[in-house]
C-alpha cells in the first residue's frame, strides 16, 4: 500500500483549510497532498510516521510538514505502560495550505520570497520552546476569528517558523514517493510494528519476518532509505519513550527501562547516556530542577 492521495477541500471563503480534529484516536491512515501543513496535538500520545522518521508523540507537539511528504499520526495501537493506561480523547488543529494561494506565485509578493523557497520544499520541522508557544497560541486565536484576520495571523504564524531556530530537522534522509509502494509499505509495517511491541523483547529476526525480509537485506534496506538499522530504530524510539517517562512519572528508573523494552538496567543506561550525554537519573535530576 503507497501512501493514499488525500485531496484537501477547498473553500470559496478562505485561502486555506482549517481542520479541529476531536475523537477517540487519531486513525493512522498514510497519506500525502501537494498543500503544507502545520499540525498541533492538543492532546493524545501514539506514534507519527513523517517521511522516513518515525517518532512518538505527545500533547503539544507541533510539526511543519512540506508539500507531498508522506505522514500520520496513530493512537489506535499505541501501546502505553501499565501506569498510563486509560482512555484519552485526541484532540488536534490541523491548518493546510497552498503555497500560491497563501503566499503568491513565485511573481508575486516579493516580501514573500524567502519564505516560499523555506516551505515549497519535501521537509518536516518539529518545534518547541517558545516558538511552540507562542505559535500555539496563534492557533487557538485563528479557530474563532474571521477569515480576513485568520489569514492574517497564519501569515505571522508561517513567518515565526520560517526565521526561528527552535526547530529539529525530522526528515533528514527523506524518501519520496518515487521509491514506490512497496519501499513504503514495508516501511510502514515495520514502523507499525515497532510501535505496538517496542516494550517487548524483539530481535531483527522478528523485525524482518513482519516484512517478509531477510533480516541482513532489510538491515540494508532500511539503512539506505532512512539513515538507521532496524535496531538503531527501536533503540531510538525506546530512548524517547523512556525520557518521557523520566520527566513526566515518578516510575523507578527500573521500571523505566522494563516499560521501555530494556530488560537490563546496564544496558538501558548505556544506551541512555549514548544518546542523550548523560545517565537516566542525572536527566531526570536534570529535569526536576528546570
Amino acid at each position: 500500500m503507497k501512501p493514499e492521495f488525500e485531496k484537501i477541500p477547498e473553500s470559496e471563503t478562505s485561502s486555506f483549510h482549517l481542520l479541529k480534529i476531536e475523537q477517540k484516536h487519531f486513525d493512522g491512515v498514510w497519506h500525502y497532498h501537494p498543500e503544507a501543513e502545520l499540525t498541533w496535538i492538543e492532546s493524545g500520545e501514539g506514534i507519527r510516521c513523517i517521511g522516513e522518521n518515525m517518532h512518538s508523540f505527545n500533547s503539544n507537539d507541533l510539526v511543519l510538514i512540506g508539500p507531498k511528504v508522506p505522514h500520520f499520526w496513530d493512537s489506535k495501537d499505541f501501546k502505553r505502560p501499565n501506569h498510563s493506561q486509560g482512555a484519552k480523547q485526541s484532540k488536534a488543529i490541523s491548518i493546510q495550505w497552498h503555497l500560491e494561494k497563501v503566499l503568491g506565485k513565485s511573481d508575486q509578493w516579493p516580501e514573500f520570497l524567502a519564505i516560499r523557497k523555506f516551505i515549497n520544499k519535501p521537509f518536516a520541522y518539529s518545534y518547541h520552546g517558545n516558538t511552540a508557544s507562542n505559535v500555539i497560541e496563534k492557533l487557538k486565536n485563528i479557530t474563532s476569528i474571521e477569515p480576513p484576520l485568520a489569514l492574517i495571523e497564519l501569515h505571522q504564524i508561517i513567518f515565526t517558523l520560517s526565521s526561528s531556530d527552535e526547530f529539529e530537522n525530522i526528515t533528514p534522509h527523506f524518501f519520496s514517493n518515487k521509491h514506490g509502494a512497496v519501499t513504503c509499505t514495508r516501511i510502514e509495517k515495520f514502523y507499525s510494528f515497532i510501535g505496538k511491541y517496542y516494550s517487548s523483547e524483539i530481535t531483527l529476526i522478528d523485525m524482518a519476518k513482519h516484512v517478509a525480509m531477510n533480516p541482513t537485506a532489510f538491515s540494508r534496506f532500511l539503512k539506505k532509505h532512512t539513515g538507521q538499522t532496524p535496531i538503531e530504530t527501536l533503540n531510538s524510539l525506546r530512548i524517547t519513550q523512556a525520557t518521557r517517562l523520566l520527566r513526566e512519572t515518578n516510575l523507578p528508573i527500573m521500571e523505566v527501562a522494563h516499560s521501555c523494552g530494556f530488560h537490563s538496567i546496564s544496558n538501558f543506561n548505556y544506551r541512555f547516556k549514548k544518546v542523550k550525554g548523560i545517565s537516566p537519573r542525572e536527566y531526570r535530576n536534570f529535569q526536576g530542577r528546570a
